[in-house]
């Protein structure tokens, strides 16, 4: 079941959909909704929390798209995760065949970019 954010999806649309669909929050899912936050720059301290919480506790699923992405949105957003970079970091590491060159240059800049 794949959950999809339009141009129009907001930080409320996006805390309605997690109440509803919370057992359904996959990683993606949950890398789809931090990066449209920090796509449209709304800020939502605590629906970042709780994505930032949802991440760390499913991190060991998220795929190499989902790190870059994730790691963009998190850069983006200047949120300060370090237990979540690092743990995403680690899932990387393990999975780094699987990136593409657009997938490693936006890892690398983000990383930078959250120095």
């Amino acid at each position: 079941h794949m959950l999809a954010f339009s141009a129009e999806t907001g930080a409320d649309d996006i805390t309605r959909i997690r109440q509803e669909h919370m057992l359904a929050f996959s990683a993606e899912i949950v890398a789809r909704a931090l990066h449209r936050l920090a796509k449209i720059r709304e800020e939502d301290p605590d629906l970042c929390a709780e994505l930032c919480r949802d991440a760390m506790a499913s991190a060991s699923e998220f795929n190499a798209h989902d790190c870059a992405t994730t790691f963009w949105a998190l850069a983006t957003m200047q949120l300060h995760q370090p237990d979540l970079v690092a743990k995403l970091c680690g899932v990387a590491a393990s999975r780094s065949s699987d990136f593409s060159a657009q997938e490693i240059a936006s890892s690398l800049w983000s990383l930078a970019k959250m120095q």
